[in-house]
């Protein structure tokens, strides 16, 4: 039992680190420009200095914000590589330059200069000593083993309240196809989708615990506060999606329930470093303007803004689950709808078989929000910068279906 964690963390991370020699050179969207953001911060540079660029393509709202940055010049040739491939779905990867191996400094620019720093901090280490040609490598595998231990923690913290095997399933259900194609790359999504499965189930047991009466014990909390952290401080939007994991959890346990909780000062306690970390995110977010770096595709003149936002929602839905590149790679009907399929088996499931009416009501309000979240967010600002949203970016609430399914 005790190395049950250490099992599922290794399961997982045997197939990132397949997922990620699998995948070409920069074949994952953005990565160049995370790549050189990583190799950026490790040179000592929090922020760049910010240049509009005209993106060349009519389809696009508005400018591109980029921050130039000085890094190792085999990193910045990294947004070479992908030339040739992304967007041209009938050319194969071969096509690509190989990474270089050059570490003398030199300038470029980066569409990630206004990421926070954490996740750069963590993975972007062997920019400081190799050339990408190596580092690509190791910063992936980096990547990789945090998320695997993430989905590690998740497991030890989900047992504590459904039988082994059947957490052990909806962690799985959780850990979408692009979770894989995401944790082995150069990319925060795949960090912040990992750090969301491991705090919804550690904010589940503790709201349970706290419910019960019982001390969560240090295991427990160390798991909350740590995947909390870990979530929030990684992209612009986690401190949102991480509060929404707090909401919900309280949701789950009814009013008794909930009063009972935030009656506890246990909870209290372990919510104030996750508080802390929030308010620094969002200064952070506040001084780079890291929200106002958006862009995408202009909305048709004459369409109705509301019906526009909520006929995506299902391209949405697909590409949260089955992209495996860049945006004109897919989605796959052949893993799409198999996932869907079990998913929809849990979330079915649970509400047949739930011990309260309020959870299912609860359960069926996470499926509406996290499909209907992108419409929400996009609709006062979809006109003048366009749509950005990709399917990827609202996993940290959709992950929770399945989890909250197997709870309830």
């Amino acid at each position: 039992q005790r190395r049950a964690p250490w099992l599922v963390a290794a399961c997982f991370l045997f197939s990132f680190v397949v997922w990620s020699l699998a995948t070409p050179t920069m074949a994952v969207p953005d990565e160049p420009a995370h790549a050189v953001k990583a190799a950026s911060i490790w040179q000592g540079q929090l922020r760049g200095i910010s240049e509009q660029v005209d993106s060349g393509n009519p389809a696009i709202a508005i400018p591109i914000t980029m921050e130039r940055v000085r890094v190792p010049e085999s990193y910045a040739e990294l947004g070479a590589v992908p030339l040739c491939f992304a967007f041209v779905s009938d050319r194969p990867a071969g096509c690509a330059p190989d990474a270089g191996s050059s570490t003398e400094l030199t300038e470029t620019l980066t569409s990630a200069g206004r990421y926070p720093p954490a996740f750069y901090v963590l993975v972007g280490w062997p920019s400081a000593v190799f050339g990408a040609d190596t580092g690509v490598p190791l910063m992936r595998l980096t990547s990789a083993v945090l998320c695997a231990a993430l989905l590690g923690v998740a497991f030890s913290c989900l047992r504590r309240l459904v039988r082994p095997e059947v957490a052990f399933v909806a962690i799985s259900v959780a850990a979408v196809p692009v979770l894989h194609f995401l944790a082995g790359s150069i990319n925060p999504n795949g960090m912040e989708v990992a750090a969301a499965i491991a705090f919804w189930c550690a904010a589940l047991a503790l709201v349970a615990a706290c419910i019960e009466g019982r001390d969560p014990g240090r295991a427990l909390s160390w798991s909350y506060v740590l995947s909390g952290v870990a979530m929030v401080v990684v992209r612009p939007l986690s401190p949102a999606f991480a509060a929404l994991v707090v909401v919900w959890s309280l949701l789950w346990a009814g009013w008794p329930g909930a009063r009972r909780v935030l009656t506890d000062r246990r909870w209290w306690s372990l919510n104030l470093p996750l508080a802390g970390a929030a308010a620094l995110m969002v200064v952070w977010v506040l001084w780079s303007d890291g929200l106002g770096g958006m862009f995408g595709a202009r909305v048709p003149e004459g369409t109705n803004l509301g019906v526009h936002l909520v006929g995506l929602v299902d391209d949405y839905v697909w590409q949260a689950v089955g992209i495996f590149g860049w945006m004109d790679n897919g989605p796959l009907a052949a893993v799409v709808l198999p996932w869907l399929a079990v998913a929809g088996a849990l979330v079915v499931v649970g509400g047949l078989f739930a011990r309260r009416r309020w959870s299912v009501v609860v359960l069926l309000g996470l499926c509406a929000a996290g499909v209907l979240l992108p419409a929400v967010l996009q609709a006062p600002s979809a006109r003048a910068d366009g749509v950005a949203w990709q399917g990827r970016y609202g996993l940290p609430l959709l992950v929770g279906v399945p989890i909250l399914a197997v709870v309830v």
